[in-house]
């Protein structure tokens, strides 16, 4: 998404690690506003990030419709334009999972923080999803892993700006 825009930060009132570890968190000021840098040409992908995401109408519809019901929903207001207001939301993803399959997963043990680090392909243990739609993983933080189903989903939907990419062909970044 290099031609796109992208987020310039976030208001101080949002605790990007709170989002991230899956806590329930509410931001302080509503709608949430956010700066974006660069242009989408006419053209704004469906995603928007920078470290947390920012889903268009579009795909919190798909979201909600397939019964991914682990996400509070934030509206938020662009500075620099009113044609994207009411169409984008952050989304917090609540729960944080610790379902990796470490031995089908390519993954070591990080010396400094003694936390367990991806390499590159991973493989999570289906009987500790908890049957979510959507969720992130205790090893990746800021992945997003969708389910199947969902996954279908998304890609029927021919959104602009998403990549959904098979844990195995993972590249660790």
């Amino acid at each position: 998404m290099s031609d796109g825009p992208v987020l310039a930060g976030y208001p101080g009132d949002i605790e990007v690690l709170e989002y991230l570890s899956g806590k329930k968190t509410v931001p302080a000021a509503l709608p949430v506003r956010l700066s974006l840098q660069g242009s989408g040409g006419g053209s704004y992908p469906d995603l928007l990030t920078y470290l947390l995401p920012i889903f268009s109408g579009n795909v919190k519809e798909i979201l909600e419709k397939h019964g991914a019901d682990n996400i509070d929903y934030f509206p938020v207001e662009f500075c620099e334009t009113e044609t994207l207001n009411n169409r984008y939301w952050l989304a917090n993803i609540i729960g944080l999972l610790d379902c990796l399959n470490e031995e089908k997963s390519d993954v070591k043990i990080h010396r400094a923080s003694n936390r367990l680090v991806i390499n590159s392909f991973f493989d999570l243990d289906e009987d500790k999803t908890d049957r979510k739609k959507i969720f992130r993983i205790k090893a990746r933080q800021r992945l997003i892993i969708v389910s199947e189903e969902l996954k279908n989903a998304l890609e029927t939907a021919n959104l602009y700006g998403i990549t959904i990419t098979n844990a195995k062909n993972f590249e660790g970044f």
